[in-house]
């Protein structure tokens, strides 16, 4: 099923590996009830500049893939709980790869010191 989940066109791979590695630099919600802004929906579609339906189409497939948790939580100034989101296990192993590849990607391969 997690392999499902990361099976898709290369813009939602994209928008996928976006908020899994958002995620990760931010912080954890603790045990209280009370959410921050930066892990819901609405947050993240304007931190990474993309559209609300695109963040809720990618959250959707990660929660089902099991990368990511959700819980409700109050937020400041609203009436009614918001869906909250943090990395599940899957999800931290899969953030781990990413920012590997992505530091691969803009350092190149290293080659070995010479003697």
């Amino acid at each position: 099923m997690a392999a499902e989940a990361l099976r898709s066109s290369g813009e939602e791979l994209q928008i996928s590996a976006r908020i899994l590695v958002y995620i990760s630099r931010q912080p954890r919600l603790d045990s209280s009830d009370q959410g921050l802004e930066s892990l819901s929906q609405e947050g993240m579609a304007k931190a990474l500049r993309t559209t609300p339906a695109s963040v809720s189409h990618a959250l959707g497939r990660l929660v089902d893939g099991g990368f990511l948790d959700v819980r409700k939580c109050h937020l400041h100034g609203r009436g009614r709980r918001v869906r909250m989101y943090q990395l599940a296990p899957g999800g931290e192993a899969v953030v781990q790869h990413i920012l590997a590849r992505m530091a691969f990607h803009s350092t190149g391969p290293q080659s070995p010191p010479t003697p």
